[in-house]
């Protein structure tokens, strides 16, 4: 009698065992589960910030360039005005000239 409640208390544990192994393999599976799906997002999230970087040092250039064209453009804006500026000189010089050669004919 004692060695069969000795085997009926060997197999309650036995039985309370694998189902506690069985319950480990399910939270095994699940947690193998989860860092999957993690590591895709992860991988998705990745491949997201690496569009979003692409996308910052193109608009980057963009603007760089924009700026270049900027600074081009103000500089030769100052030289048309500078071009302006010493066209008027010279037309007034032309005119100086014009009257020292009426003044020196008569």
């Amino acid at each position: 009698i004692e060695i069969k409640r000795e085997r009926d208390d060997l197999q309650e544990e036995l039985f309370r065992v694998s189902k506690q192994a069985e319950r480990f393999e399910k939270e095994l599976i699940q947690e193998k589960r989860l860092r999957a799906e993690t590591a895709t997002q992860a991988e998705t999230f990745r491949m997201q910030l690496r569009a979003m970087e692409d996308q910052l040092e193109s608009a980057t250039k963009q603007a760089a360039v924009g700026a270049e064209h900027y600074k081009e453009k103000a500089k030769l804006q100052a030289e048309v005005v500078a071009a302006q500026r010493r066209i008027k000189e010279i037309e007034i010089e032309k005119i100086d000239l014009d009257t020292t050669v009426e003044e020196l004919a008569l």
